[in-house]
């Protein structure tokens, strides 16, 4: 048995802003990377959870749906799994058309969320912030039975000292059953390179689908060596049956039901159980990838919270302060607050 430091990866504070990523230059048979990076980046949000007290955290998360379906860790909103998630305020911010590399620049798109699901054992949540920008992808999730070691792969995330919204790029290195122990969390190793601030981020195919959601890290053995290159994502066949069990339950309104009878193109099913005459689906459908219509593009420049209380501007500076002020404390405390969030993980 080889035991390590397993670590989860979301950001106790902010990162040090200034792209650090370079993109490959060669392409791929869907075009080359830089192409696949605009396409995909923009179904990738940064997840804010900040508690009443103490610093917050940081983390990815993946569009699903432009009804405003967010899918990330479970410890991107509270990092020990004991945490309350009682109190925090969870925001989402979207990419914008054009990053700048300047922190406070770029994170002016933001949304309050609330949660839908979570899982701790799985370490999924999945988030609704209401409608999308009309110029945000969502992102497809891929069957992972596919998917083999060898196969190419992608990560965009927001990892620790590194730019936003980063792009790297490795192999699956092993495919994993029971993750950590825990029967079901099967997951991908990869070789991409992963950190604090990816949880909650996509693992991505050459065609720009989610086979994985990058969840762990391994950097140090019991006995102090350090271990390179070995990161987790959990495959996106989890998240699938995930989403389907907890479909009918609890987000019936949001997402269609998985019987072949009504979808893909059939019914949503109303908050009652009663059928609803039959609607398009949403484009592109988070648990098939495939297109099957369009919804209407919401207000330009503005998001419409859960609670449907009138539209929340994006550029409110008003309200964007308290949350830039704080994501600028985390950064003062960062390495601190890493060090006693997961230093004993």
């Amino acid at each position: 048995m080889r035991p390590f430091l397993f670590l989860s990866l979301s950001a106790a504070g902010l990162m040090a802003v200034g792209l650090a990523s370079s993109l490959p230059a060669h392409a791929s048979g869907k075009g080359s990377l830089e192409a696949l990076y605009q396409r995909a980046s923009s179904g990738v949000v940064v997840v804010f959870s900040l508690p009443e007290d103490g610093a917050g955290t940081m983390g990815a998360g993946i569009v699903l749906s432009r009804r405003g379906l967010i899918l990330t860790n479970a410890h991107v909103l509270a990092p020990s799994s004991s945490g309350s998630l009682a109190g925090r305020t969870l925001r989402v911010y979207f990419r914008p058309p054009r990053t700048t590399g300047n922190f406070q620049d770029d994170l002016t798109r933001m949304a309050p969320a609330r949660i839908l699901a979570l899982s701790r054992r799985l370490d999924l949540a999945l988030l609704s912030v209401g409608p999308v920008p009309a110029d945000i992808r969502p992102l497809p999730l891929a069957p992972s039975r596919e998917i083999s070691p060898g196969t190419r792969v992608l990560a965009i995330g927001h990892p620790e000292q590194g730019g936003l919204w980063t792009l790297t790029s490795g192999i699956v290195s092993a495919r994993i059953n029971d993750l950590g122990g825990v029967p079901g969390k099967e997951a991908f190793q990869t070789d991409a390179s992963i950190n604090r601030g990816n949880s909650g981020g996509p693992l991505l195919d050459r065609r720009g689908e989610v086979i994985g959601v990058n969840t762990a890290i391994a950097r140090k053995s019991s006995d102090g060596l350090a271990i390179t290159s070995v990161n987790f994502a959990l495959r996106s066949g989890v998240v699938r049956r995930w989403l389907r069990r907890k479909v009918p339950q609890e987000v019936a309104a949001i997402l269609p039901p998985p019987s072949p009878d009504t979808y893909p193109g059939g019914s949503f099913i109303r908050r009652s159980g009663k059928r609803d005459s039959p609607q398009k689906a949403v484009s592109p459908d988070p648990l098939t990838g495939r297109r099957q219509g369009s919804l209407a593009q919401p207000g330009k420049g503005k998001i419409v919270t859960p609670s449907r209380k009138a539209p929340v501007p994006y550029r409110e500076e008003a309200a964007l302060r308290h949350e830039k002020e704080s994501l600028l404390r985390m950064g003062q405390t960062m390495e601190d607050q890493i060090r006693q969030t997961f230093g004993t993980r």
